[in-house]
């Protein structure tokens, strides 16, 4: 009976070594997979029509398909009123995109050219953000 339970205590102490050993340090973890967030603010001409605004919603969901980006988020502002908050632009562009070079593809990929292109005259001020 003693034997039993010291392999026991043994195999359970060589499992948790093991599983130890295979984990990354939470840095690591979290340098590897933090991506450059690129974040775009646009306030619309006062003539845009809702339709017009839709399409661009549209448009901008389309930037997923860039090599590099991993997600994009778009929406108005969220319901929360507080002085601090930045609430006036008319909608937002979220995009995560895996590092630097992702970024500067991004930049120069013909979906992201062509909704420049086809939307930039509907929008009255635009703010750019990027963190890394």
């Amino acid at each position: 009976m003693r034997f039993i339970n010291y392999s026991m205590k043994s195999i359970f102490s060589m499992l948790f070594f093991v599983l130890l050993l295979g984990c990354h340090s939470p840095n690591q973890e979290v340098a590897s997979q933090n991506p450059l967030i690129h974040s775009v603010y646009f306030w619309f001409q006062e003539d845009v029509t809702p339709e017009r605004i839709v399409a661009f919603e549209h448009a901008a969901k389309g930037l997923i398909e860039i090599n590099g980006v991993q997600a994009v988020y778009i929406g108005a502002p969220a319901d929360t009123h507080r002085p601090v908050v930045e609430r006036s632009y008319d909608m937002a562009v979220i995009v995560h995109l895996d590092d630097l070079v992702a970024h500067d593809n991004y930049q120069n990929d013909p979906i992201h050219l062509d909704l420049v292109k086809e939307y930039s005259k509907d929008w009255n001020r635009v703010m750019i953000t990027d963190i890394d």
